[in-house]
């Protein structure tokens, strides 16, 4: 085989006979060494890299950079046994013999490859870098780096209109913005038709949601291309427990310059390092945090490419969004006065009207599961105590926190405060994007200030709703017994909510008897009795002797509830109308999840109210309820002492 006909397609083919690691075929286990050889999984990679620059490498340059280095750390960690190559000398020839021919193509000609090496050297020296450490592999390895990025990066488009018609101007520095108005801003002024610049745009309120833009000005059409954190839902950021790891994860696909931004960034959290000094937010601004020769050379070369990749595809192939995308002085809500929004730089701007959400209990979403309604009883009887401004909590307003002014003799500082959810103008996004990010926090301001009545209710209503339980059980303490005695209280099912469906658990009996020693000792304390005078001290409720034994019932809803009351439905205290001994929650997590806020936010709180009943008795009142039914004394205390024999 000549040379001239070792083409790419035969290159690659070669390497998969020598490696012995198809790419296109799918194993379900891989074989991983500790010792530092090569494995098949570190091939496989391998493969998957080479796949990736294949698609972007037009014509095989990168692909035979990035197979050179791999075969040649594939034979340096090879050995050859002298015993086991003369057991299998014809394989062993014909093994050394394909991997010379592999070598022999790949270091041939390698002009492609010394003026890639001249022209970065080239482009580095004009942005003041100097170091020339870099190996071909690793400029071939940012290069296509960059390639993926300019197709995989977040675009949005704030701007339409003409085209420049010049080459575009490409911004050295690296600036620090705390909001997006103040980029568009800034790029606004730019007198020069074409832009591209690198920004960085810090989060405050949570660092890890920090991220670096690409900011280009074409004529008038204006676009950012970011590493934005992507979230499920509009509280994700603020709930996620490995705030570090999410971030360094985003970090590592990329090569932006996080090295100008000293951050610290922790598994669990990230922060500004004040040693180091990302600016004070009081000196904010358009703030200059270094230039590309102040990066990590892997940072600044990779950078370069950007530029040049940005250029081809927004100014020469002319890309374009579908969509435009609205921040800050672009939406106008009935919240938002003269000052926050009509900010004079948007007039160029098309704007986003946002309604003003007066029904927050009716708003239908799509989410990660089906809403369950759970809490649907709730929100009804509470609804009505929801303040509508602070559903509707928007950007600068002051409406995102609410705050209990029912008695003015208490200091704000002291009083109970309910933080909302404000629909932050510095997240921008398409029309579509933002109409549902604003009806989900409207909906979780609604669920958070349902939560809030919700727990105030409880804890003023808890003690008058105990009394009203005992009076009536005490009422019906007769029929109560006649239902233990003939065992009607069987308890029809407990009903479980799940994101995957409601599932029913059929029960026996709710009623359970004790000795009043294992009652004791069990730890079956706690349920409303009847009837207990001190602490260890049991009375019989018919008697006012001492009780020897317990009936515990143990209502599984507000079914049960009627049965030991004797009321009618329309008889039950409201609160009580869809309790349940099985609390009320969704299952799924809602932190990674978007799942409906009012499944998840409210809290079942009348779940604390213990419906069960402990009727203290003794042995001799016991038996004689039965024997005044006519039938035979359950002497079930026997039972219990035939089987501890």
């Amino acid at each position: 085989m000549t040379m001239e006909e070792m083409t790419m397609e035969k290159m690659l083919k070669l390497w998969i006979y020598i490696t012995g690691v198809d790419p296109e075929e799918d194993r379900k286990q891989w074989n991983l060494y500790f010792d530092g050889r090569l494995s098949d999984w570190d091939i496989k990679k391998m493969n998957d890299k080479l796949m990736e620059v294949i698609k972007y490498d037009v014509d095989g340059i990168f692909t035979k950079i990035f197979l050179k280095k791999y075969f040649d750390e594939f034979l340096k960690g090879k050995s050859l046994n002298i015993f086991e190559y003369l057991d299998k000398k014809e394989h062993f020839e014909k093994f050394i013999s394909e991997c010379e021919k592999l070598k022999i193509a790949l270091n041939k000609d390698n002009t492609s490859e010394e003026l890639i090496l001249d022209e970065t050297y080239q482009a580095m020296k004009f942005y003041g870098i100097n170091n020339t450490d870099l190996t071909i592999f690793d400029i071939a390895y940012l290069k296509m780096s960059a390639r993926t990025s300019v197709d995989n990066l977040n675009i949005v488009q704030f701007k339409k209109g003409m085209r420049s018609e010049q080459n575009p101007k490409y911004v050295r520095d690296v600036y620090m913005v705390n909001s997006i108005d103040m980029l568009l801003k800034t790029i606004e002024r730019e007198p020069h038709d074409g832009i591209i610049s690198i920004n960085f745009i810090y989060d405050e309120d949570e660092p890890s949601s920090s991220y670096f833009a690409f900011l280009i000005k074409n004529g008038h059409n204006i676009f950012l291309m970011s590493d934005r954190p992507s979230y499920e839902h509009p509280n994700q950021k603020y709930m996620t427990r490995t705030k570090g790891r999410a971030m360094a994860d985003r970090i590592d696909k990329t090569y932006f310059p996080y090295s100008l931004t000293n951050l610290e960034i922790d598994k669990y959290y990230v922060r500004k390092n004040n040693d180091n000094g990302i600016v004070e937010r009081d000196n904010w601004g358009y703030v200059k945090i270094g230039s590309i020769s102040d990066m990590d050379i892997t940072e600044a070369l990779w950078i370069i490419n950007m530029f040049s990749l940005i250029q081809q595809k927004f100014f020469v192939e002319k890309y374009g969004c579908k969509e435009l995308s609205y921040v800050g002085g672009m939406i106008q809500h009935a919240l938002l006065d003269e000052k926050s929004s009509a900010l004079a730089m948007y007039n160029s701007f098309e704007k986003l009207s946002l309604p003003f959400i007066k029904s927050p209990e009716k708003l239908k979403l799509e989410y990660d599961y089906e809403s369950l309604g759970i809490f649907e009883n709730t929100i009804e009887r509470l609804k009505d105590k929801v303040d509508i401004n602070s559903i509707n909590a928007v950007g600068y307003s002051d409406e995102n926190i609410l705050e209990d002014k029912s008695n003015p003799q208490i200091h704000s500082y002291f009083r109970n405060k309910v933080n909302m959810l404000s629909l932050n103008l510095n997240d921008y996004g398409t029309k579509e994007e933002l109409e549902y990010r604003q009806k989900w926090i409207a909906r979780y301001n609604f669920a958070k200030q349902i939560n809030k009545h919700a727990k105030d209710e409880y804890e003023a209503m808890k003690d008058e709703i105990k009394t009203w339980y005992i009076k009536a059980v005490s009422r019906n303490i007769s029929n109560v017994i006649d239902m233990v005695i003939y065992e009607k209280l069987k308890g029809d099912s407990i009903i479980s909510h799940s994101i995957h469906g409601t599932w029913i658990e059929k029960t026996k009996s709710i009623v359970r008897k004790f000795t009043i020693q294992d009652y004791w000792n069990e730890g079956y304390l706690g349920g409303h009795s009847f009837n207990q005078s001190s602490y260890r001290e049991y009375k019989c409720s018919f008697t006012g002797k001492d009780a020897s034994i317990v009936i515990c019932i143990f209502p599984n809803d507000v079914k049960d509830i009627m049965l030991l009351t004797g009321c009618k439905e329309d008889e039950i205290p409201v609160v009580l109308k869809d309790w349940s001994q099985e609390k009320k929650e969704h299952s799924g997590n809602h932190i990674l999840s978007n799942i409906d806020p009012c499944d998840w936010v409210i809290g079942d709180y009348w779940h604390n109210f213990k419906g069960r009943i402990d009727i203290m008795l003794s042995k001799t009142v016991y038996n004689n309820l039965y024997k005044e039914r006519g039938l035979l004394p359950d002497k079930f205390w026997l039972d219990a002492k035939q089987k501890d024999r």
